[in-house]
Order: structure tokens, then sequence, then C-alpha cells
């Protein structure tokens, strides 16, 4: 049986050599949501992989390198909108859950709408754990610092809820375009923020997801 051709250049050297067309020494081969696989792999639970990063990270690193992916250190989940904006979460404590779920949205009601404020960016929901965890990847020598860019939508209909923001789409628009244009201004604040943070030179798109937008919903 012959042996697999070993790596002759670094993760960050091989995906930088790919955004600028140049030659690489393999096809990175990616992954993007195995915050479970992760932590059974390594014996870790689910939750210690959105409540500690110094686990969450170790363990996608030694997953990573155990299994010849392109690493990409980052923690994405729907959930978190609802808890930047003032909502509830609960963290997976069980086999069937494999991220957080809202327990109490921020917005329940259209007077709520209209009191909605805007959070802090440097202190909302999970942001401080990504931030966090970009931090550990830096000082690992990484030079691509993954984050998730958020799509209005997605992130607006997080803060009412998918089905109550879909009556409104139809009922009271004026509800929708106030939640799409906060929305959009604190997605924007979070890139400012996260480049500020890290240097642009050190900054990669990682995720973009926008389940909520599909024409099935």
């Amino acid at each position: 049986m012959g042996l697999l051709r070993q790596d002759r250049m670094t993760r960050d050297e091989r995906m930088i050599a790919l955004l600028n067309r140049e030659p690489i020494d393999r096809v990175p081969f990616g992954y993007r949501i195995f915050t479970g696989f992760s932590a059974f792999n390594c014996g870790y639970t689910i939750a210690d992989m959105f409540t500690d990063m110094r686990k969450c990270y170790d363990a996608m690193v030694w997953t990573a390198e155990q299994y010849g992916w392109q690493l990409t250190p980052m923690i994405i989940g729907a959930a978190f909108d609802a808890w930047e904006w003032g909502g509830d979460i609960k963290w997976p404590t069980s086999q069937f859950a494999q991220a957080p779920m809202v327990t109490r949205y921020p917005v329940v009601t259209e007077e709520d709408v209209w009191n909605l404020k805007m959070p802090d960016v440097k202190t909302a929901g999970m942001i401080p754990h990504m931030v966090e965890l970009g931090k550990l990847a830096l000082e690992s020598g990484s030079r691509c610092i993954n984050f998730q860019i958020k799509e209005p939508f997605e992130s607006a209909s997080q803060i009412c809820g998918v089905e109550c923001f879909c009556r409104w789409i139809g009922k009271r628009p004026e509800l929708v375009h106030k939640l799409l244009q906060m929305s959009l201004d604190f997605n924007l604040e979070f890139v400012r923020y996260w480049i500020d943070t890290f240097g642009i030179e050190n900054c990669s798109v990682g995720f973009l997801g926008a389940p909520s937008s599909s024409n099935k919903i």
C-alpha cells in the first residue's frame, strides 16, 4: 500500500495561495459545521464547544490534524442572533441537540420592535466567545481568522422568530423593514469590530448561512 503524499504547505499558506490564484500542494479539504463531531472526537460535550473556547479550539485543531482537514476555527449558530439582541438561549445537553436553541425571543409584540435597542457589539451574546476563539487562532500563528457573515433576513427573523417574521412580511412590512435595517447596521458594526480587532490582513470570511431566506420558508 502506497503512502499518501505529505503536505508541502501549511494550511494558511495553502489558502492564501489559493485565494491569490497561485499553485498549491493539494486540493484543500474544507469543512464547516463539525462542532459536534469535534467534541465527541476529543471526549468533550457539545456544550463545551460553545462555552469553553480553549476546549473548542483544541478540539477543532486536533480533529483537523487527525483527518487532514483545512482548519477553520469558527462557531456558528442561528440562536446567537436572538441572544445578541437580548433574548435567552439554552446550551445543547442531549445527543439530539447539536447547537444552542432559543428559549425566549427578544421581540414578541409589535411594540417590542419599536422599543428595540442596538446591542453593544463588543459584549453582545456569543461575540465575546467568537473573539476569544479568534485570538487563540491568532496566537497559534494563524493568519486566516474566520468569521461568519450574517445575512440581514436571517438575523432579523431570529430576533422575533421565523413564524412571526413571515406573518409580518405580509401584514406589517414596516416592522420587517425596521428589523432588517437594525440587523444590517449591527452586522456591519460586527464586521468593522472584527477587522479592527484582528486586522484586515488576517480576516477571512468563513461562512455565510441564510436558511431563513429559503423559498421553502
